[in-house]
């Protein structure tokens, strides 16, 4: 019994780990992110899903700046704390959908979506794309993570729809009226996720 308590143990704890590292501890995304602020010549970030405020951190350091949005009270505050002494993170608390409402910035923008989860009652992934839709960017690259990537044994998240490019394509053309492209990562590590990033056509 103590052998099987210690392996749940174990295997828990990796998960907590990995859970409170960037990007679940995908060091492939970084570098991805970066290819997408040198190409597009991105400035800001807006992350919803902040968690323990991990992922926030590496943002800071790619975008000038970068504000996220976590609608767990628990989470909020350990974010929050966590986040405090970076100049150029805004940690603001509420449902993804109701706070990007109430922001903008005028271009030169990536939303890293992740606010996906039990704990805030589903995926509002559908609702954040229509509200980036309306904000009429010009220059805008999104980031899904937990995306499902075709011919790839990565993880992906299903709550009343999969995670998957079928169910989002009309709010992507909504997003992006002039045409976009995208791709999905080939390599993955940590909790080894699929992702997947839609740009501008026009600047490929």
């Amino acid at each position: 019994m103590r052998i099987c308590f210690k392996m749940f143990w174990n295997k828990y704890a990796s998960v907590k780990i990995i859970m409170n590292t960037a990007f679940e501890g995908d060091t492939f995304i970084a570098k991805e992110l970066i290819k997408l602020r040198d190409r597009f010549g991105l400035t800001h970030c807006i992350e919803t899903g902040s968690q323990y405020g991990s992922t926030t951190i590496e943002l800071a350091a790619i975008f000038e700046n970068v504000i996220t949005i976590e609608a767990d009270d628990a989470y909020f505050g350990k974010a929050k704390e966590r986040l405090s002494e970076l100049k150029n993170v805004n940690v603001l608390f509420g449902m993804s959908e109701e706070v990007l409402l109430k922001l903008f910035f005028s271009d030169n923008v990536l939303y890293y979506l992740d606010a996906h989860g039990d704990r805030i009652g589903g995926c509002p992934l559908k609702e954040e794309l229509e509200i980036i839709a309306s904000k009429g960017h010009k220059n805008v690259c999104i980031a899904i993570h937990d995306f499902k990537v075709p011919g790839k044994n990565f993880g992906f998240d299903t709550f009343d729809y999969e995670l998957c490019y079928e169910e989002i394509e009309p709010y992507l053309k909504m997003v992006y009226p002039d045409g976009f492209d995208y791709h999905y990562n080939e390599e993955a590590d940590g909790a080894r996720q699929g992702i997947a990033y839609f740009y501008p056509i026009k600047k490929i």
